[in-house]
């Protein structure tokens, strides 16, 4: 599942094989409490796909994020 309007960025820090089979995608904003579980993520050397969030240009709003999480909040993770 892919938010087309957003800006996508790929992160894969020195995890173990079985764990680069497991990566997951994450909806962050910033300056909200998604920061929190992105120090997290980073903290435990998960690989992961990260689509940031506009809260000034509602990007929480759009349809394609609603579809994933249609209480628009974050973080979301899939």
């Amino acid at each position: 599942v892919k938010c087309s309007s957003l800006r996508h960025r790929v992160f894969q820090p020195n995890a173990s094989p079985e764990m680069v089979d497991r990566r997951f995608t994450f909806f962050h904003a910033p300056n909200t409490r998604s920061s929190c579980t992105l120090r997290l993520i980073e903290e435990m050397g998960v690989p992961y796909d990260l689509h940031p969030l506009s809260l000034e240009r509602q990007d929480h709003k759009a349809p394609d994020y609603l579809a994933l999480n249609p209480m628009g909040k974050m973080p979301t993770v899939v």
